[in-house]
């Protein structure tokens, strides 16, 4: 997601609110084909990276994890098998990770809820191959497929939730070759599609993908990838360095002022004014307004540039793929988010429905609480010294907890049901 969209880009986001740029670094070089990473902080991630005919002629494909900054990878689980591809790797915590590939003839998607030891492959049928996913919550993935084989065309919304598989979207009038999905919550989303006359679609739902409105954009876009910040207010990069920004639900568009022609293929925003996009021949380019006017970040690379991965804008990681080798560049990687040990500061219960216990040492002052929203919106601030705190009334999602303590910011993900 893509990635949009790792729950933990918000944390750094929140630690750092200017914009300092800095130079880029490979962290990874490996001889490998398609590939994908997700990072749950900057020395913690995932990675899929396929191996073209070993071994005996089969693919071989990896799914490994890191714990040193992507330095170093190992192995955590591999599927030999002809004819592989790598769609999306996407973990929001420690235990659940989700890997979306395809086999010759179908899509599947192999995922682990212990952090890497068991794993489970579930496919997608007969010809419904892969083509996006984006991972909601810890346990909500959305998986666009279609099938493109002789007289067979349909395209399928599917959603893993809980161990289980449903379709969203089961149609032949839709075409998900080149979709791209982007929920906001349980219940708001958007996924990218083309009609049977090629015309762009901004498919919307606002009830959890049991119906969606089709908006019709222009044609002389071709879109590549879609971002929101808030339910109403997204972006969308496509070919030729062109962005375009919706501000009411995907119904109408304005293009921005691009600094590049070069054909954009990912977007994320760590909130709601700050954004980094990449796409071919190097081209790495941020904002600070909305999206208003975008700049060119220099990355010592004229390969094409395929994700983005941002914990601030001055911390985080973009992939490059050339020539069946892929680079993970970094930024500031070293500059990493303070964790405090857990006997120093802790929250619970998590997960809640109500209240949540901050337990520390009565003789330390907190600062400041600050809770915030998946979109790095703030949704408490506190700064009274309090160890109880309600949040009855937010919205079921995972949210970040930023505990001020003598100078030291403490994050915490916690889950309201």
């Amino acid at each position: 997601m893509k990635v949009l969209r790792n729950i933990l880009l918000i944390i750094a986001s929140l630690l750092n609110s200017q914009v300092v740029l800095s130079q880029w670094e490979v962290t990874s070089l490996i001889s490998a084909g398609q590939v994908d990473c997700s990072y749950l902080s900057p020395d913690n991630g995932w990675a899929a990276y396929l191996y073209y005919g070993t071994p005996s002629g089969d693919d071989h494909l990896a799914i490994s994890s890191t714990n040193d900054f992507g330095v170093t990878w190992t192995e955590r689980t591999t599927i030999n098998s002809p004819s592989l591809g790598v769609i999306d790797i996407s973990t929001l915590g420690g235990n659940n990770i989700y890997f979306t590939g395809n086999f010759p003839t179908t899509g599947f998607c192999r995922y682990s809820n212990d952090g890497g030891v068991q794993w489970t492959t579930l496919t997608f049928g007969m010809l419904n191959i892969a083509r996006d996913a984006f991972l909601l919550s810890d346990n909500t993935l959305f998986i666009a497929t279609q099938q493109d084989h002789l007289d067979y065309n349909d395209a399928k919304l599917f959603k893993l939730s809980e161990d289980s598989l449903s379709i969203l979207i089961d149609t032949d009038s839709l075409n998900l070759l080149d979709s791209k999905i982007f929920f906001i919550s349980s219940s708001t989303g958007y996924v990218l599609a083309k009609d049977s006359l090629n015309n762009n679609l901004v498919l919307f739902t606002n009830n959890g993908g049991d119906s969606f409105v089709a908006n019709i954009a222009s044609a002389e876009y071709t879109y590549r990838d879609i971002c929101f910040t808030s339910d109403s207010v997204g972006y969308i990069c496509c070919s030729e360095g062109k962005i375009i920004k919706t501000m009411n639900y995907g119904v109408s568009f304005v293009e921005l002022l691009s600094p590049t022609t070069s054909n954009l293929v990912d977007i994320q925003f760590i909130n709601d004014s700050c954004g980094y996009c990449v796409g071919e021949n190097g081209t790495c380019i941020y904002t600070s307004d909305f999206g208003y006017t975008w700049t060119t970040d220099s990355i010592n690379t004229t390969n094409n540039l395929t994700k983005i991965q941002m914990f601030s804008m001055d911390n985080g990681y973009i992939l490059s793929n050339s020539n069946n080798s892929f680079a993970l560049w970094s930024k500031n990687n070293s500059n990493g988010i303070f964790i405090p040990e857990k006997e120093m500061v802790s929250i619970s219960p998590n997960p809640t429905t109500d209240y949540l216990n901050i337990h520390c040492n009565q003789n330390i002052i907190i600062d400041d609480i600050s809770i915030y929203n998946s979109l790095g919106k703030r949704m408490f601030s506190n700064n009274k010294n309090e160890r109880v705190v309600n949040i009855s009334n937010f919205d079921q999602g995972v949210y970040i907890v930023i505990l001020k303590i003598k100078g030291l910011e403490y994050a915490n993900k916690i889950v309201k049901q």
